[in-house]
C-alpha cells in the first residue's frame, strides 16, 4: 500500500494510480488502458487467474464513475 508523505501533493494522474494500486486494480488498469505486446500476450492467462479483479475494475472504475 502506498501512502503520501505529509505536505506532498500528487498530480491527479499519480493520485489515480495510487488509488488503483491500493484497491488491487492497477494490473487490470494496465491491461485495459496501457497494454503493450507483452501485456497483450499474457492477457488470456491473466484473465483466467484474475477474472474477479477485471470485473471489479469495470464495475468500480469504468462503470462506477
Amino acid at each position: 500500500q502506498t501512502k503520501e508523505k505529509p505536505g506532498m501533493k500528487l498530480t491527479p494522474s499519480l493520485e489515480n494510480l495510487v488509488k488503483l494500486s491500493n484497491a488491487g486494480l492497477l494490473e487490470a488498469y494496465l491491461l485495459f488502458v496501457r497494454p503493450d505486446n507483452g501485456i497483450a500476450r499474457d492477457y488470456e492467462s491473466y484473465r483466467a487467474a484474475n477474472r474477479d479483479k477485471l470485473r471489479r475494475y469495470w464495475l468500480e472504475v469504468v462503470i462506477g464513475n
